[in-house]
């Protein structure tokens, strides 16, 4: 019975091996992986907590700048579409 738990810290995905970061993929905060094997030994991880970073993840304010041009865009183009549904055009030869 050679079982030890052993806490990794905050350990960024890129700095883990390819068949830990596999297991961990699409886990999300409180899953754990099914049992797997590596050089090492038998394992079994938990996420406890996600963080993103990194200079391409947006900041609050730019997602909310998205948002609302987005929402402006639509609100655009439901109203052109209203206009030309509503136009009418006179032809003159």
């Amino acid at each position: 019975n050679n079982i030890s738990a052993l806490d990794l810290g905050q350990v960024a995905a890129t700095d883990l091996s390819e068949v830990f970061n596999s297991n961990l993929q699409n886990l999300r905060q409180n899953q754990s992986t099914n049992v797997f094997r590596s050089a090492q030994g038998v394992h079994v991880l938990v996420v406890c907590d996600v963080v993103l970073s990194g200079p391409d993840i947006p900041t609050r304010e730019q997602i909310e700048d998205q948002l609302t041009d987005q929402e402006l865009s639509l609100i655009a183009r439901r109203y052109l579409r209203d206009l030309r549904r509503e136009a009418a055009v006179n032809t003159r030869f």
